[in-house]
């Protein structure tokens, strides 16, 4: 043998079995030698089957073997008996942020495991999946697949087979990996059950945890949610014993949960001797503080971009997005407004179209502005941004974990990305720079979301040796849901809160549909509107419904146009979720000609979460 010949020759021996692929990489264009090599028997060539993978990363967090705390033993004992005779088991895990409820998960897949059953393992983010592949399997050598819509095509499809074959024991995925066809389940987890992320809300609407239970009971397994927020609806059930509950009170090792000091921004006077800071004088020692210990901090601000509003300081023209009724952000690094529902964007203007005056100023903190104003602030910080701007590339959210995780990084900024499930030992103090954002939105649900995210990100803090701090920043210090998080009592806020929800006739004491009215034309949506809530007055009228159901609009959604589409909205309440599911279907026969004539789309949205 001589030349490229020779060579492949000796790397196959040297090699053993060696994909074309990789052949290819090492040697170029060798079909005619790998034909030639194959005529002298000297190799042989078959076809097999290749699951294709995500490329891995290094593996950076590993999840230790502890001994259970007494109250992790006791909820592993209490969902013993339902793994081994094989049988629907809802339980609700409420535990305290760094209760250890990871590693709950992990003793209940085990016993499933044993048994050579599968598990599913749903996460809120896809940014979760990559660090709880390397937790889970440092603990379990048994193959795992990922499934989520990062994945290429041909990745989706490889684990979905192989899943269906029983190939795959553990999959861990975000809220679409609920569909996948499993050969025996045993357990499914949906971590962080509260997150309004497992709702998706356009094309196929659907709540991941709440099919984890139809999956669960179809299958006959066990299927946990947890959360140290849990939503109510959750935790109403696991009160009223539709769930079984299990309860971590205490951190692991016993170690404290951090202090919370709420700093009222209406009383920080220095503010306006430096017009536009956000920083408060307690939040700028704290910072201090760790950067001369060596210690890590976390700022959390939900509002991606450098402002959320771009205006003419002399006129006060406001630039808005011309699909969606929303103003457009300023991504100053990217010198550009945009608009986040609809990815409308426009350079940064350098006059008002208005008044052309040249007086045109940012208005407003997002995380852009945050991470500018720190860097001036603190030179010498080595400061990261995690938003959906900054983490753009595939594996560029795993390498800035890891440089969190090794030290490399003296203060992360980000949206609500960061507050979800990651464990940061070396992170002792967390700010919230406005706790109001959440509170302002028009929901019934404002006042939960903003003690999930509070209580969510304050748990990120003391996770280590060192003591944690947490910080908020507020204009609303006596609301009651920022005094509870500050309190860390989920009991005492659901007790406030549930009779608010049940003097409203809101969940979990009422179904809730939403039917949507979408189109093009703002008066074609209004007439279809008015006309089926005509209809549905007619039908309230009637003795099936009368007193059984209530009808809030129609009306236009407060976010009256989206992506060019104006938005009206009508929301069905009642008890019975039969009855209104005969009413919403009464009224679309009723109003059928009517659609198709007016090029108006109707939407249905069974127990909405998103109601804007």
């Amino acid at each position: 043998l001589r030349g490229k010949q020779r060579d492949l020759a000796a790397f196959i021996n040297e090699h053993g079995c060696v994909s074309a692929t990789a052949l290819r990489d090492r040697f170029g264009t060798c079909s005619a030698q790998i034909s030639a090599l194959r005529k002298k028997e000297l190799l042989s060539v078959e076809e097999r089957e290749v699951f294709r993978r995500p490329p891995r990363q290094e593996t950076v967090f590993h999840e230790p073997i502890r001994d259970l705390t007494a109250d992790q033993k006791k909820v592993v004992d209490q969902a013993g008996p339902a793994v081994e005779k094989k049988e629907f088991y809802p339980l609700l895990l409420h535990g305290v942020t760094g209760s250890g409820k990871t590693e709950v998960y992990l003793q209940i897949m085990q016993k499933v495991l044993a048994q050579g059953r599968q598990c599913l393992y749903l996460v809120p983010e896809i940014s979760l999946t990559t660090q709880l592949w390397d937790r889970i399997s440092s603990r379990l050598d048994v193959p795992i697949a990922m499934l989520h819509s990062n994945l290429t095509p041909g990745e989706r499809f490889d684990a979905w087979r192989m899943i269906r074959r029983g190939e795959i024991k553990i999959v861990i995925g975000a809220r679409s990996a609920v569909f996948a066809s499993f050969n025996d389940l045993g357990a499914i987890i949906v971590d962080e059950e509260h997150d309004p992320s497992y709702k998706q809300d356009d094309s196929l609407r659907y709540n991941a945890r709440d099919l984890a239970l139809v999956k669960a009971r179809s299958a006959g397994c066990i299927v946990v949610l947890g959360s140290a927020t849990p939503s109510l609806e959750s935790y109403y059930n696991a009160l009223t014993h539709k769930y079984s509950l299990g309860v971590l009170s205490r951190r692991v090792e016993e170690k404290p949960m951090p202090p919370v000091h709420i700093i009222d921004m209406t009383t920080e006077t220095h503010l306006q001797k430096k017009k536009g800071m956000i920083v408060s004088r307690r939040m700028h020692t704290a910072l201090e503080k760790r950067l001369t210990a060596g210690q890590q901090s976390i700022l959390f601000l939900n509002r991606r971009g450098f402002s959320p509003s771009y205006v003419c300081r002399q006129c006060g023209y406001t630039f808005k997005c011309r699909n969606c009724d929303v103003t457009l952000i300023h991504h100053k690094g990217q010198r550009k407004l945009t608009c986040h529902y609809c990815d409308f964007f426009m350079p940064v203007p350098e006059e008002c179209p208005e008044c052309n005056s040249f007086f045109l100023t940012s208005l407003g903190w997002g995380t852009e502005r945050v991470e500018s104003e720190l860097a001036q602030l603190f030179p010498e910080a080595r400061i990261a941004r995690m938003d959906r701007d900054s983490i753009l590339s595939r594996g560029s959210l795993h390498t800035l974990m890891a440089g969190m995780h090794r030290g490399d990084i003296d203060i992360l900024i980000g949206t609500q990305m960061i507050v979800k499930g990651y464990h940061l030992p070396n992170v002792t103090l967390v700010g919230v720079m406005c706790a109001d954002q959440s509170l302002n939105f028009p929901d019934y649900r404002a006042g939960e979301r903003t003690f999930q995210l509070l209580t969510q990100v304050a748990g990120r803090a003391g996770r280590g040796d060192a003591q944690g701090e947490v910080i908020i920043q507020t204009y609303n210090p006596d609301h009651y849901s920022i005094q509870q998080a500050r309190l860390h009592d989920y009991e005492r806020f659901y007790e406030t809160e549930i009779p608010l929800r049940k003097e409203l006739g809101y969940p979990p004491f009422a179904k809730m549909i939403n039917v949507r009215f979408e189109g093009a034309s703002k008066t074609a949506v209004e007439r279809l509107a008015q006309r089926a809530g005509t209809i549905t007055g007619g039908l309230l009228a009637s003795p099936n419904f009368r007193d059984r159901i209530t009808i809030l609009g129609p009306a236009a959604a407060p976010w009256e146009r989206i992506k060019g589409r104006y938005r009206y909205q009508m929301l069905v309440k009642g008890a019975s979720i039969q009855q209104m599911r005969t009413l919403v279907m009464t009224l679309l026969e009723s109003i059928d000609a009517d659609i198709k004539k007016s090029g108006v789309k109707v939407l249905v949205d069974v127990d909405p979460v998103f109601v804007l």
